[in-house]
């Protein structure tokens, strides 16, 4: 889906960002990264590039065995925090 999209966002002090959008304003964009979310001004913003492909890596469930795949789309789908079996 669209919402998991990298986006990349190029500041007019030079820096870039990337993540996914976690949400906007019409002030502010917020960027989710792996660790952190980052709100900036929209007025500090150059350009968005948003990314036709999901930040899933490519073919990852070719090389998992379909308890694998049904596993991590359960997991994915959980509201909170999964347990770990032992």
């Amino acid at each position: 889906p669209a919402e998991y999209r990298m986006t990349i966002l190029k500041l007019k002090d030079g820096r870039s960002l990337s993540g996914v959008i976690a949400s906007s304003t019409e002030q502010t964009i917020t960027l989710r990264a792996l660790n952190e979310e980052t709100t900036l001004e929209r007025s500090e913003v150059e350009t968005t590039t948003t990314l036709e492909n999901s930040v899933m890596p490519e073919g990852l469930l070719h090389a998992m065995t379909s308890e694998q795949t049904r596993d991590l789309i359960a997991y994915l789908m959980h509201q909170g925090q999964v347990s770990l079996k032992k």
